[in-house]
């Protein structure tokens, strides 16, 4: 997903030149993963993603779960499940590979997360109404947007993390991302199994992403230093 830096401009600026000084001096990574974690737990954009990005891997996994559970009753069959959940991850393979080629190119990591959660809400909701006796192929095509739209987040969140956190390893950060998401698909998991509505959980989960999306900074760490030791290597 990453490409040759580019310079930064306007509102990508922020947290850039005049704060090359101390990113430089941030680059003195703790040793051990304690002190690693507790940078991670102080940095208020990574931790407002990070939950996000639990919800959202959280709904997935539980939905994946209980789609049987969701459709049997209204008279699919498992072949019918198990075409609607291929179609939602072929399809978010696809979103994906779409949405890193933007990012590449743009660097407007938040932009194209919000964007993504929005269009979710809108496919999350037309999967909750589609939900009826013999409505096939209305259901196959919202869980295919479903898949291109949400579950296209999560490589990009797992990039954008990694600018956040800079100059911590990106196994760390990354680690953190996947243990609380883990943790989080237990909880939708045991929720979603025992309730009616879950479509309808969904569309509350995506609207909460977005909100918790809106307040990250455009703070990419990793790409400001990037292009400072670039200039000061051409200069």
């Amino acid at each position: 997903m990453r490409a040759n830096p580019r310079t930064l401009t306007g509102a990508e600026k922020d947290g850039g030149e005049k704060n090359v000084q101390a990113l430089s001096e941030e680059l003195v990574v703790p040793r051990g993963h304690w002190a690693q974690y507790k940078m991670l737990f102080r940095n208020r954009s990574f931790m407002l993603m990070t939950m996000g990005f639990s919800l959202a891997y959280g709904f997935f996994n539980g939905l994946f779960t209980v789609l049987n559970q969701m459709t049997v009753p209204l008279g699919y069959t498992n072949s019918d499940v198990g075409l609607f959940g291929v179609l939602m991850v072929m399809c978010g393979v696809g979103g994906a590979g779409v949405t890193g080629a933007i990012v590449s190119k743009t660097y407007r990591y938040k932009e194209t997360i919000l964007g993504s959660a929005i269009l979710a809400i809108g496919c999350e909701l037309w999967f909750a109404l589609s939900l009826v006796p013999d409505n096939r192929l209305v259901i196959a095509c919202s869980c295919a947007l479903l898949g291109f739209t949400a579950l296209s987040l999560l490589p990009i969140v797992l990039e954008v993390s990694v600018e956040y956190t800079f100059p911590i390893p990106e196994p760390t950060s990354s680690g953190f991302l996947c243990a609380w998401g883990n943790l989080f698909a237990l909880v939708y998991i045991g929720v979603l199994s025992f309730v009616d509505g879950q479509a309808w959980i969904g569309l509350g989960t995506f609207v909460v992403v977005v909100i918790l999306g809106a307040f990250t900074a455009r703070e990419y760490k990793r790409l400001n230093f990037e292009n400072s030791t670039k200039a000061r290597a051409s200069s």
